[in-house]
């Protein structure tokens, strides 16, 4: 009897964690809510992968230490247009980027896909500004919005004084705008959205925010031709120099309220 129950109760629990298929998203817990934007069919964690050195691993020349701040010279940084307000005020920053003689572990990168409808539900009901307000919803319809957070990248010029060594994102300097600009474009450049039997699909535009794990990237895909609830997955990539980040999203799980939501 014991065993019967086991089995009759499996469904159950294999079901709990899908929340968003038996509750409005006025019911949501902050729990939920909080769940939807980190680890749900729209929203994913992935590790930076490191071509030619330990998975995980960053090489040394960053300033140590968690929680250094970007300059406050951060207002107005955007690209591609009408895809609303840039940056204001502090980006956020540090980060782990490792110290002289050694390395440290690369953060983990979060991909959320904002312009689906229970991710904007979702931010609705946390105490948090939201990344993707309706304003800027309403302006970007035809866009497929993709976010990173914990995305950290090289910049391209040399520190004061130890030529031919580039600064980490994130390190205690100010970030002009010709470092913001030129962060924008690298992420435009880098981020591909791939289908099967599909042209590889790339950002319109990008938005650059302020986050608590440093800037945060918002990538706008054009709706030239949409995906469908038919497809095995979409790939999202981001490769910058010997770096790559990725993961897959399965749109036959993207499903709320009985429809697609991207």
């Amino acid at each position: 009897m014991r065993t019967a129950l086991l089995v009759l109760a499996l469904p159950a629990l294999l079901s709990a964690g899908d929340f968003w298929k038996e509750k409005s998203p006025a019911d949501w817990s902050e729990k939920e809510a909080r769940k939807m934007t980190r680890n749900s069919p729209w929203a994913h964690e992935a590790t930076p992968k490191m071509e030619g050195m330990m998975s995980g691993a960053m090489p040394s020349g960053g300033r140590g230490g968690r929680g250094g701040r970007a300059g406050g010279a951060m207002g107005g940084a955007e690209s591609g247009g009408d895809f609303g307000s840039g940056m204001g005020g502090d980006a956020g920053g540090g980060g782990n980027m490792g110290g002289a003689g050694g390395s440290a572990p690369i953060p983990n990168v979060h991909i959320r896909w904002d312009s689906a409808t229970p991710v904007r539900e979702a931010f609705a009901k946390l105490d948090v500004a939201h990344p993707f307000p309706k304003e800027i919803a309403e302006k970007t319809a035809g866009y497929y919005v993709i976010t990173l957070e914990g995305m950290r990248m090289q910049m391209g010029r040399p520190r004061a004084g130890q030529p031919g060594q580039q600064r980490p994102q994130g390190d205690q300097q100010q970030l002009t705008q010709e470092d913001l600009k030129r962060m924008q474009d690298r992420m435009g450049q880098s981020a591909t959205l791939i289908r099967k039997d599909k042209e590889p699909m790339r950002p319109e535009g990008v938005r650059l925010m302020p986050g608590e794990r440093g800037p945060t990237y918002q990538l706008y895909f054009k709706k030239t031709d949409p995906i469908t609830q038919d497809e095995k997955e979409v790939k999202f990539v981001v490769k910058m120099g010997p770096m790559t980040v990725e993961t897959k999203f399965k749109p036959k799980d993207m499903v709320f309220a009985g429809l697609l939501a991207l």
